[in-house]
Order: structure tokens, then C-alpha cells, then sequence
């Protein structure tokens, strides 16, 4: 398969920066309260003790819509809530649906794809 070398070098630098960010940070939380994690799914609740608990700098979280991404998250968020303001950091997540769902519902409508940006309390290190 040929791809441009503009495509190929961003796709480098994207491994690259991930690779960089393994094991780069100290976890958000040592262990997520048990109360956050009451009513979620096994699945969100594994991805939401992987966000919170992980060293790494970068994680992906996908799923179909209607699985319960936006669910867990704010679980993350409300785990998040839970640190002392001192402790808290930025945390920056982009809900983006699968290509084919995104270009049936996007495509139409002429909205943007990457639909979800948040941040913790200000004055925080950037995660």
C-alpha cells in the first residue's frame, strides 16, 4: 500500500509521542473510590480505573455510540472531583465516533467530527 510521505511522517510522529508517553506520569489516583464506580459496566469500569489509575500520558477509549463512553467518562470526571484542588490536573478527552457512523451523521449535517473537550479545575498540570 503507498500513502503520501506527509501521512506516513504524522503517523511517525503520532507513535513516536505516544511511545514517549508510556509510563511518563504518575496516575491521576493510587485507587478510584469504589462510589465512582457504582452503576457502571464492567467494560466502564475497567477503562475508567485504566484512565485514572495509568501512567501513561495519552489513552484511548472507543466504543459504537450507545455503549456508554460518555458514561464513564463522567465517571472519570467525577473521580476526578473527588481530589484535593492542589492534586487535580488537566485532563483533555475527544469523543469521536467510528469513520462510517461519524461520516453518516457528520457528513449530513456539516458538523465537526471531534466533538468533546473538557478540562479539570484550572491552574493544574497538564496531564
Amino acid at each position: 500500500m503507498l500513502v503520501p510521505r506527509v501521512a506516513y511522517e504524522m503517523e511517525k510522529t503520532i507513535i513516536r509521542t505516544i511511545a514517549e508517553g508510556k509510563d511518563a506520569v504518575s496516575p491521576l489516583m493510587e485507587a478510584v473510590p469504589a462510589g465512582v464506580l457504582k452503576g457502571l459496566t464492567q467494560g466502564q469500569t475497567a477503562a475508567t480505573k485504566l484512565i485514572l489509575e495509568s501512567k501513561d500520558r495519552f489513552l484511548g477509549v472507543q466504543g459504537y455510540a450507545g455503549v456508554g463512553k460518555t458514561t464513564q467518562y463522567r465517571a472519570v470526571m467525577r473521580a476526578i472531583g473527588t481530589l484535593r484542588r492542589t492534586s487535580a490536573r488537566s485532563l483533555s478527552a475527544w469523543a469521536r465516533p467510528p469513520r462510517r457512523e461519524r461520516d453518516a451523521r457528520c457528513g449530513r449535517s456539516g458538523a465537526d467530527a471531534g466533538q468533546l473537550s473538557q478540562r479539570t479545575p484550572t491552574g493544574a498540570a497538564q496531564r
